[in-house]
């Protein structure tokens, strides 16, 4: 059912990749909806001073810290209260990416008072905390407006047995969906293994481990190897600690907070993707890097670590374990290793994360809805 009204909520734009991978990711499934002909609009909200760029339906209204919270929970305002409600109204399908946040929960209630069509992507969020605030919070305020027919996307089949653990009124309601990658990557050329680069490129909240991949790049100035290790990412608690360590370590460098196609630039010129994070549901710039051919490192709790290991497309290594993290990016910028762990990542992106297969699999979604909202 092309033409439908599909509404693509995300709680924060912005332009230095603060929100991380959920606002890259609304933004190329709403333009991949739009190229299979449904009118998408994304609503988001914005810090003032870190706007995206404007594009065409696309609509952001200015937010703060209502409640003066570090975390993004308390992201509201009441004009993205008016724009929301307006944008609401005027759409048929609303695909949130639901979380413990105002912003998302505000859109999922009055969804469900407008009687809209509810797709709810978590993005691994509602399953990583299980605390006993956590559940209380969910019973009360988040799961009794869940309703019978929203629909919801799991990254992998691991959030898919998750997300029924958490909630078991789920099952049958679950769509597999990886993330897109992002439109129009091509694959580099290989043989780039001259610049010998490692990059982390991810917010620097402690779950992240970017401390870890400095401590990589210690290892690897200990041994004399001749690599540098690139942090991109806006802070989020560790970057007073990298700063420090990169004072004493010279092939540590912070290069600052960047939008996702800065990522895209940078990934384009490193030799090595490292993904340092625990227990990471997904990772966008590691789908990007198999899209490009850029060999990767990553740990062993990862969601993805079976498929590179799989496709040897790299090297998988035990979680905060930076000695063997500079060992595997050293193995794989030997001229003699990188073109062949170039050529497995570049199989692995054309294998499992095609634009054309992500674009298939949210059309299916869309109509699926649309056509049971239309029955009901």
């Amino acid at each position: 059912m092309s033409g439908a009204r599909i509404l693509r909520v995300v709680t924060l734009a912005s332009r230095t990749g603060m929100y991380g991978g959920p606002f890259d990711t609304a933004s190329r499934q709403s333009e991949l909806a739009r190229q299979s002909g449904f009118d998408v609009v994304l609503i988001a909200g914005s810090f003032d001073g870190d706007e995206p760029d404007a594009k065409k339906n696309r609509v952001t209204a200015k937010v703060r810290h209502v409640f003066g919270m570090s975390s993004f929970v308390d992201v509201y305002s009441f004009q993205v209260f008016i724009r929301l409600t307006q944008a609401i109204r005027a759409a048929d399908i609303l695909h949130i990416s639901i979380s413990r946040e105002m912003l998302p929960l505000t859109a999922m209630v009055l969804g469900r008072l407008f009687r809209k069509g509810l797709v709810l992507q978590p993005h691994g969020m509602l399953t990583s905390r299980a605390s006993n605030f956590h559940r209380l919070f969910d019973s009360v305020l988040l799961k009794p407006w869940l309703g019978k027919r929203s629909s919801f996307v799991a990254l992998t089949a691991n959030e898919a047995t998750e997300l029924e653990r958490w909630n078991d009124r789920l099952r049958d309601r679950i769509t597999i969906m990886g993330n897109p990658p992002p439109m129009g990557l091509e694959r580099l050329q290989d043989g780039r293994a001259t610049n010998r680069s490692a990059l982390f490129a991810a917010r620097l909240h402690p779950r992240k481990k970017v401390m870890d991949f400095a401590a990589a790049a210690a290892t690897a100035e200990k041994h004399g190897w001749d690599e540098s290790y690139d942090v991109l990412g806006p802070d989020e608690g560790d970057l007073e600690n990298l700063l420090e360590v990169a004072a004493a370590v010279g092939n540590l460098n912070y290069l600052g907070a960047t939008s996702s196609e800065g990522v895209l630039r940078q990934l384009r010129n490193t030799g090595v993707f490292v993904l340092s994070s625990s227990n990471e549901p997904w990772g966008n710039v590691l789908v990007a890097s198999f899209r490009l051919g850029v060999p990767v490192v990553l740990t062993r709790s990862s969601v993805l670590a079976s498929v590179v290991s799989e496709y040897e497309a790299g090297i998988v290594v035990d979680d905060g374990d930076g000695q063997a993290m500079a060992e595997a990016v050293h193995l794989i910028l030997d001229k003699s290793n990188y073109a062949l762990f170039s050529q497995r990542s570049a199989l692995l992106g054309e294998s499992l994360f095609s634009e054309t297969s992500a674009k298939h699999n949210l059309e299916k979604l869309y109509e699926a809805v649309a056509q049971s909202r239309g029955s009901s």
